[in-house]
C-alpha cells in the first residue's frame, strides 16, 4: 500500500532535566491517507479503494519521570476534530461501500508507570509484576457516521448514527483490567432496500463497565460488571410490526444492571501458560457477589432488584457443583400481570404459558400494596435452605 503522512503547523519542545522531561506538541492538522493498494498483483487507485484519516487542532503535553527501574508518565491533550473517509468498490463486483464521519472536541488524560528495558514489553504478566500500571480517560463531543452500501444483488443500505458525546476510561495494572464506557443521546436512522419503511431508534444513555482481576493471588480481588440502556425509543413503524393495534405502552425502555464482588484468582491471565492452565483447572473461586441494581422497565412493566451474597467454597455439596451461597435477593415487579394480559390478547404469548408464568409469580412473590404489584425476598441461609418470603422452598 501507499500511505501518506501529513502534518501542518507542527511544533515540539522538550524541556526540563534528564530525570524529568516535559514534551509539548502542537499541530494545526495531522493526516494519514492510504490511497493506493496492490492486491494479488493488481494496483488499485483511490477511485477504487481509499482510507483517509485526519485530526485538526492537536495539543499534547507529556511529562516523563525517571524512577530508576520505572518510568512515570503524565499526559494530557486535546483534538478539535477527528474525521475519516472510507470507500471501496471491489473489482468485478457490483457493490460499493462508503463510510464518512467524525467526532468533535476530543480530550484525554493519562498517568502511569512503565518498567524499563529489563522486561520484555510483550510479556505483560512480568510487566505488571515489575510495576506496569496505567490509567486514562478519553472524552469526546458530538459525532456522526454515515454508511452507504450500494449492492444491486444483496440489497442497499443507507444509515446514519450520531451522538452528543461520551467518555471512555481504562485501567490496567496489578489492580486488574477495567473499562468504563458511556455515550449520550445516541441515534440511528437507516433505510434498507428490502424494507418498505425506515428504521429510527434513539437512546438517551448507553453505558458499559467491567473490572476484572488478571493476576494470581491468595487474597480476594475486586471485580465489577455493569451495563445500562436508558430511555430506548424506536419509531412507531417498527412497533407496528408486532403491535399494530398499539396495545403495548410505547414509553422509553430502560435496562440496567450493576454487579460488584470479589474473587480469588488461581491463574495469571497474562501468563504465556494461562491457556494451558485454564484447560485443566478453574480460573478462580467466587467469594462474594452484590447486585447493587437491577432495572428492567419495558412496555408498561418494571422490575427492580437488589441482592447480596457470600459464597462458602468449602461446601460444594449443598448445591451440587457450586459453592454454597448465603444471602438474599429482593425483587419488586409493577405491571407484570397487565403485560401478560396484553401479550396474550396480541397473540404473542399462548394462554397456557401465561398461566404458567402467573403460577411461578404466585409461588415466589406476594402482592404489594398497590394494584398489580408483586414483591419477592429470596433467602439462602447458613443451613442451606432456600426461602421465598419466609416460606421454605428447599
Amino acid at each position: 500500500m501507499q500511505m501518506d503522512l501529513t502534518q501542518t503547523g507542527h511544533k515540539m519542545i522538550a524541556s526540563g532535566t534528564p530525570d524529568q522531561i516535559t514534551t509539548t506538541y502542537t499541530a494545526q492538522s495531522m493526516g494519514i491517507n492510504m490511497n493506493q493498494f496492490e492486491v494479488d498483483g493488481t494496483t488499485l487507485g483511490d477511485d477504487v479503494m481509499r482510507m483517509n484519516f485526519a485530526i485538526n487542532g492537536v495539543t499534547n503535553t507529556t511529562t516523563m519521570t525517571d524512577k530508576g527501574d520505572l518510568r512515570g508518565y503524565d499526559q494530557q491533550g486535546t483534538m478539535d476534530a477527528i474525521t475519516f473517509d472510507f470507500f471501496v468498490e471491489p473489482p468485478d463486483e457490483p457493490a460499493k461501500v462508503g463510510a464518512q464521519g467524525g467526532v468533535q472536541s476530543v480530550a484525554y488524560t493519562g498517568t502511569g508507570t512503565i518498567p524499563g528495558g529489563q522486561v520484555e514489553a510483550a510479556d505483560m504478566s512480568r510487566m505488571i509484576a515489575a510495576g506496569f500500571d496505567v490509567t486514562g480517560t478519553f472524552t469526546y463531543g458530538n459525532g456522526q457516521t454515515d454508511v452507504n452500501v450500494n449492492d444491486p444483488q444483496g440489497g442497499s443500505v443507507a444509515a446514519t448514527t450520531s451522538s452528543d458525546g461520551g467518555t471512555l476510561k481504562f485501567q490496567m495494572g496489578a489492580g486488574g483490567l477495567g473499562y468504563d464506557v458511556e455515550q449520550t443521546n445516541t441515534k440511528l436512522s437507516a433505510t434498507l432496500s428490502e424494507l418498505p419503511f425506515p428504521i429510527d431508534m434513539s437512546m438517551a444513555r448507553s453505558a458499559f463497565n467491567v473490572v476484572m482481576p488478571v493476576g494470581k493471588s491468595d487474597d480476594p480481588q475486586d471485580f465489577a460488571f455493569g451495563m445500562a440502556l436508558q430511555d430506548f425509543v424506536m419509531s412507531d413503524m417498527i412497533w407496528g410490526i408486532f403491535d399494530p393495534t398499539s396495545q403495548l405502552p410505547r414509553d422509553p425502555a430502560t435496562i440496567a444492571l450493576d454487579l460488584t464482588g470479589q474473587a480469588k484468582m488461581f491463574v495469571d491471565f497474562f501468563s504465556p501458560d494461562s491457556a494451558e492452565m485454564l484447560a485443566t483447572q478453574t480460573p478462580g473461586e467466587l467469594q462474594s457477589l452484590k447486585m447493587n441494581n437491577l432495572t428492567v422497565d419495558v412496555a408498561g412493566a418494571r422490575l427492580d432488584g437488589t441482592g447480596d451474597f457470600a459464597f462458602d467454597n468449602t461446601d460444594m455439596t449443598t448445591f451440587p457443583g457450586m459453592p454454597k451461597p448465603v444471602g438474599e435477593v429482593n425483587l419488586n415487579l409493577v405491571g407484570g400481570n397487565g403485560l401478560l394480559d396484553k401479550l396474550v390478547a396480541m397473540g404473542l404469548l399462548p394462554q397456557d404459558q401465561a398461566m404458567g408464568a402467573r403460577m411461578m409469580m404466585g409461588l415466589f412473590a406476594v402482592p404489594g400494596d398497590a394494584p398489580d404489584t408483586l414483591s419477592s425476598k429470596i433467602e439462602f441461609n447458613e443451613e442451606g435452605q432456600v426461602l421465598a418470603n419466609g416460606q421454605r422452598i428447599q
